[in-house]
Parts: structure tokens; C-alpha cells; sequence
């Protein structure tokens, strides 16, 4: 089948919920529903994962989120969109 996109919401509780789509296929109203405001990208410390979050985490004092921490490789706040190739 090869490889292809996917996309994860990461939740503050551990929970990773595959979403039905890829980020591009979303379109931003989306992202900003799943991370709770405005977004901020960055890209993974792993060839082909890219992260959105909140871009004012931390000033809005969001939990920090461990498994989206762990999977990007950044110290993420909120609730979390992660994209990456799967296959």
C-alpha cells in the first residue's frame, strides 16, 4: 500500500484519536477547534511529523502534553494535532 499521511488529535490525557483526514485536507477552522485557538506549526524533530498546537499555550496556562511531547520532540501545551507518514 505504501506509505501515507496521517493525522492524530494527541489529548493532555495521553489519548491519541485519529482524525478522518490529513491537516491539508482540513483546513484551518478545524485545527483551531481541535488545539482550542490560534495555532502555531512546527515541525517534528523526526523527518516528516509536523505538530500544531496552541500558540498561547502556556500563557493560557495549558497542561502540558507528554505524548505529543514525546512524539515531536517540542515541550507542547494543550491539546495537539500531529501529522506524520504511516506504511
Amino acid at each position: 500500500m505504501g506509505k501515507h499521511k496521517v493525522a492524530d488529535l494527541v489529548s493532555i490525557d495521553g489519548t491519541i484519536q485519529r482524525l478522518d483526514t490529513t491537516v491539508s485536507k482540513m483546513g484551518l477552522d478545524k485545527i483551531q477547534f481541535y488545539v482550542g485557538g490560534h495555532v502555531e506549526h512546527a515541525d517534528g524533530v523526526d523527518t516528516g511529523t509536523e505538530l500544531w498546537c496552541n500558540e498561547d499555550g502556556y500563557g493560557l496556562g495549558l497542561p502540558h502534553n507528554l505524548t505529543a511531547s514525546r512524539l515531536t520532540g517540542h515541550y507542547v501545551m494543550g491539546d495537539a494535532v500531529v501529522e506524520r507518514w504511516e506504511g
